[in-house]
């Protein structure tokens, strides 16, 4: 495992941003990422990948607080093609009960609403995804306050074997709309660099 006491991390290219994100291809092996974060949610993603195996989650190693070194996924621009019939037939599902969970106004807290959705899943036959929904809202409730979900082509992934990669489709709602994020980033990217975990390649452009 590649550690800061070992050698800094080395980032290429970016290669995607999100509110709470930055992307970066790995300077030294591009089949892998490094992901610079202010999300408390991401440490959560690191968890599942442990224990126990998140097979529909990102597999995140964990380099230092906010940074991630991470599998380089394919993004899904076309989910009927990419994903496996079973795994596409789960995503539709999701797609369909995501307003009326989160936006019906049975529940009062959006974390509950989470939750609906993955035991619908779950009874509609879609168990390998509802129980991974249900696993990843287990880990990220130690994270955050109340949790929401947005599931669409620009925060899943599929890898080799055209299973569905929930990327960030989890976020804390407090978090998301009460601060400066974008300045947040910049303060850890320097926080990393200064603390020699992180290192700008000569060819990236932040």
């Amino acid at each position: 495992m590649l550690t800061p006491t070992e050698e800094a991390v080395s980032t290429g290219k970016l290669i995607g941003s999100g509110a709470f994100t930055r992307c970066y291809e790995l300077a030294s092996d591009p089949s892998r990422v490094v992901i610079i974060t202010v999300d408390p949610l991401k440490e959560a993603y690191s968890d599942i990948s442990i224990d126990p195996p998140g097979d529909h989650f990102p597999q995140l190693e964990w380099i230092a607080h906010g940074l991630y070194i991470a599998p380089r996924y394919e993004r899904v621009t076309a989910p009927k093609r990419q994903l496996t019939p079973e795994d596409y037939a789960a995503y539709k599902a999701a797609r369909r009960l995501l307003p009326g969970a989160l936006f019906g106004g049975k529940h009062k807290w959006f974390s509950d609403a989470v939750y609906e959705i993955s035991t619908q899943l779950i009874i509609q036959g879609h168990d390998d995804i509802g129980c991974a929904l249900q696993r990843g809202m287990d880990s990220v409730m130690n994270y955050g306050h109340d949790i929401s979900m947005e599931i669409s082509p620009r925060n899943i992934a599929v890898d080799k074997q055209g299973r569905l990669i929930l990327l960030d489709v989890f976020y804390d709602v407090e978090e998301m709309h009460g601060k400066d994020n974008r300045a947040r980033l910049k303060k850890r990217k320097r926080w990393l660099m200064d603390e020699g975990c992180l290192r700008r390649h000569k060819t990236t452009y932040y």
